[in-house]
């Protein structure tokens, strides 16, 4: 509970300074104050990790991150496993008449730019989230605070669905900021919460995502599972762009461009949960013998 509160109050001084700091950097940089302000909070809570986290290698062996004979070969088994189950995802909506098959007249230089691009997005991605979400957040809540798994694993994956919700329903920020409009920046992600019923079809999904990844990190005693899982998503639904077209006919049964955001998607994600149980078999984090 100590440390909870001490979480707390460190993340309410970094929301405090940020809202000073950002109308007074918004007369001298030229981005949008909204910009300023996120970015001022991401910089102080990277510094506030720097300072408090201690990152020693007990903390890298307990999230299974350090490098083992076999960490490349569970992470690249669950990216492209997981690339090919999305696809024939998107290919059974094309099928269906649900998506259109569209591929973008591009360069060689263009695409390897993309895919390069694109590549590096879902890496850095995947690992900042599954290092906070199924690292972090999964572990202090079963370890620290001592939660039942069950329970940990709930509040784990409903956090991680609902935030990529949060902060949708901005409020109108005029040309002169100031400190109040900080605050109501501030209480903005608590207010998008009331649209849930705009967004619940895409946070079940999620929620079914994050299962699937804590499964993975549970099952291995290792991240590099989840990791190339959640890479291998975001790399195929940033690229799939390129060469299918979402018409604009969302449904509860179908979902959307987002792919889990309806009941195809829910029941193909139970589906790659069972699939995935099998290509990445329980065990016990390797001994120290193993370690490279």
């Amino acid at each position: 509970m100590r440390s909870f509160l001490k979480f707390i109050l460190i993340f309410s001084g970094i929301l405090l300074v940020s809202a000073f700091l950002a109308p007074i950097l918004f007369d001298f940089l030229p981005f949008k104050f909204e910009k300023i302000f996120n970015r001022i909070v991401m910089i102080l809570t990277l510094l506030a990790i720097a300072f408090f986290v201690r990152f020693r290698r007990e903390m890298f062996v307990k999230y299974g991150l350090v490098w083992q004979k076999d960490s490349l070969n569970l992470w690249a088994r669950t990216f492209f496993v997981s690339i090919v189950l999305v696809g024939i995802l998107v290919g059974t909506r094309v099928f269906m008449g649900h998506v259109l098959w569209a591929p973008r007249e591009m360069t060689f230089f263009e695409w390897s730019f993309r895919i390069l691009k694109v590549l590096g997005a879902a890496l850095l991605i995947a690992l900042i989230e599954e290092f906070f979400f199924r690292g972090y957040i999964y572990l202090s809540l079963r370890d620290r605070f001592r939660w039942p798994l069950f329970l940990s694993l709930v509040v784990t994956n409903l956090f991680y669905a609902l935030i990529h919700f949060i902060g949708e329903d901005m409020p109108f920020i005029g040309p002169n900021p100031t400190v109040v409009d900080s605050f109501r920046l501030v209480m903005a992600p608590f207010s998008s919460l009331k649209d849930w019923p705009s967004f619940w079809p895409g946070a079940v999904g999620l929620f079914l995502l994050g299962l699937i990844l804590s499964d993975l990190f549970i099952r291995s005693g290792s991240l590099y599972p989840s990791m190339g899982f959640h890479a291998g998503c975001v790399f195929f639904v940033k690229m799939d762009g390129l060469y299918v077209d979402f018409l604009n006919n969302k449904s509860l049964l179908w979902g959307s461009s987002l792919v889990y955001d309806g009941v195809f998607g829910w029941l193909f994600l139970v589906l790659m949960w069972a699939i995935f149980r099998g290509v990445i078999p329980k065990k016990l984090i390797a001994s120290q013998k193993d370690v490279i």
